[in-house]
């Protein structure tokens, strides 16, 4: 081999070694990570980001996994395990992330690397056994004193804007907090539009007298009719979303357990397939629960006013047609029935 060639091979394989032991740099990031405990699997990692957005799968091998990407601004990550549990670590451009958790005890877990990191786990820590309404006055309270930290968007992301009880007013007050600090990145872009979209009828809100469309066709408006009851259960639910039967069984359960005085109960369908819905409802011996339905589906009026957003939902609203809960799960449902009608 001509000594020139030898040469050219030590330059180039100097090169690399240069570059790898810079790390990550530019918008580039490295994450690392390591989980006791399972030595082979997959998992999974997510972001929600604007401009990055993007859904991958990590393989574990002897316990380990390593992941590389781009990024223009610090970004909550999502590790995702097979049982569905997600865990949020902060990477940014140019950083080196490690990531450390023990698969008999996933919930402790470490992210560090980066100020992001440092800050959402010492939030974690100090929170561990607290119960979600103090952690929710813990995240206010640190969105109060630190409306800068990319940490504080995570922070109103996952206990204000995807709590279905926060009222559309508290979001815009929370929102105003961030603003000032965060008004040009784009995660706040992001929540910021999210926000806009969810001026949904809220707990302590009147609820709208939405148009309804009957089995024959027909129009009429949910207090159209005489009100005789304390309260009104209403339901958006769909015959092709399953998690909707668990709410249809509650609903048909509780036509059983209350007086029409106490609770009267309608059923809005966004079937764009009619003749599922009305085969799967003509035969209802329950007569007392008001069907309705209209293929428009989220583009009918009685979504499109209440901005429904999420199928199933429910709301349950007062003799002055005011909203006193409202959400999504069945066992939400059995707990604002069993308090409010429960008396």
């Amino acid at each position: 081999m001509s000594l020139y060639r030898k040469i050219s091979i030590l330059s180039l394989l100097t090169a690399l070694l240069i570059f790898v032991g810079c790390g990550p740099s530019g918008d580039s990031f490295h994450l690392s990570g390591t989980i006791e405990g399972m030595q082979n699997g997959e998992i999974y990692i997510y972001n929600s980001s604007l401009n990055n957005a993007r859904f991958d799968t990590l393989t574990v091998n002897d316990g380990k996994f390593y992941y590389v990407g781009t990024v223009d601004e610090p970004t909550p990550y999502y590790i995702v395990y097979q049982n569905a549990l997600e865990q949020a670590v902060f990477i940014g451009p140019g950083e080196e992330i490690t990531y450390e958790a023990v698969s008999n005890d996933l919930n402790n877990y470490k992210s560090s690397g980066s100020e992001e990191n440092k800050l959402l786990t010492l939030f974690r820590s100090e929170t561990r056994n607290a119960s979600y309404s103090d952690i929710q006055t813990k995240a206010r309270q640190f969105i109060s004193e630190k409306p800068e930290s990319y940490v504080s968007l995570y922070l109103f992301e996952h206990y204000f804007l995807e709590n279905s009880s926060t009222s559309y007013d508290e979001l815009l007050k929370v929102m105003k907090t961030l603003e000032p600090a965060q008004s040009e990145r784009s995660y706040f872009t992001c929540l910021s539009a999210k926000v806009k979209t969810m001026k949904t009828v809220n707990i302590g809100e009147p609820f709208p007298d939405v148009p309804l469309k009957t089995k024959t066709g027909k129009t009429v408006n949910l207090w159209s009719k005489a009100e005789s009851s304390k309260y009104t259960l209403v339901i958006y639910w769909a015959t092709w979303i399953p998690i909707s039967y668990e709410l249809i069984a509650r609903i048909r359960q509780a036509e059983r357990d209350y007086s029409k005085s106490k609770l009267r109960i309608v059923a809005c369908s966004i079937d764009n397939e009619f003749d599922r819905w009305n085969n799967m409802t003509r035969y209802d011996s329950l007569t007392s629960i008001e069907h309705f339905c209209d293929p428009r589906a989220f583009d009918s009026p009685a979504v499109k006013q209440t901005r429904t957003s999420t199928i199933p939902t429910y709301y349950l609203i007062d003799i002055s047609h005011r909203v006193v809960a409202k959400g999504s799960e069945t066992s939400e449902l059995n707990s604002d029935m069993n308090k409010l009608l429960g008396e």
